[in-house]
């Protein structure tokens, strides 16, 4: 199984992608207030051209907003565009078990 760890400012995206709307499909969703966590799975995160799909996704919350997100699956994929002229590119499609 893969894992991903994602911080929220780290990723690398065209300009474009930070100024659309992020989108969240995924089963199972549980929000743990006390905690401070959020978990989902067979999740999909889209924002511009930026695409994730994972089996599952932990997210810790720092004032009520996604701080930390960890997606694992077999495989995590991530794709995007890395400039408006060219076609997305499998950015993230590990084999083995990784953290970023």
């Amino acid at each position: 199984m893969a894992s991903l760890l994602i911080s929220c400012r780290s990723i690398f995206a065209i300009e474009s992608d930070f100024q659309q709307s992020i989108y969240l499909e995924a089963e199972n969703t549980r929000y743990s207030p006390n905690q401070n966590t959020f978990s989902a799975a067979n999740i999909q995160i889209s924002q511009g051209t930026i695409d994730i799909q994972a089996a599952k996704a932990v997210s810790t919350l720092r004032n009520g907003q996604p701080h930390q997100i960890t997606l694992t699956g077999s495989p995590v994929k991530f794709q995007q565009k890395v400039s408006e002229a060219k076609q997305m590119v499998p950015v993230f499609q590990p084999k083995h078990s990784d953290i970023i």
